[in-house]
């Protein structure tokens, strides 16, 4: 069990403090397979704001947050998003 303090640092049960965990970042590629897309949809969604690309600063890589994904897939799931190749 954790408490939070007000300067956003974690406090275990023993005492010793934590980081809040970072959100999981996945590349285009791991999104594409997920969603069961090809990774230009992945771009295109990227670029229409469907699904939004974190720019991980330094070395120009872009990824997508894992909850992101997840919840384009329940959308997907339930019909709420069309998944066509040519969209």
């Amino acid at each position: 069990m954790t408490r939070h303090t007000a300067r956003n640092k974690h406090i275990n049960r023993d005492g010793r403090s934590t980081p809040p965990a970072a959100p999981m970042l996945l590349r285009r590629r791991e999104s594409a397979v997920i969603l069961g897309v090809s990774e230009s949809q992945i771009f295109k969604w990227e670029r229409a704001g469907i699904l939004p690309a974190i720019v991980i600063p330094g070395i120009r890589a872009v990824r997508n947050r894992a909850s992101d994904v997840r919840s384009l897939a329940d959308n997907i799931a339930a019909g709420r998003l069309c998944v066509g190749e040519n969209d």
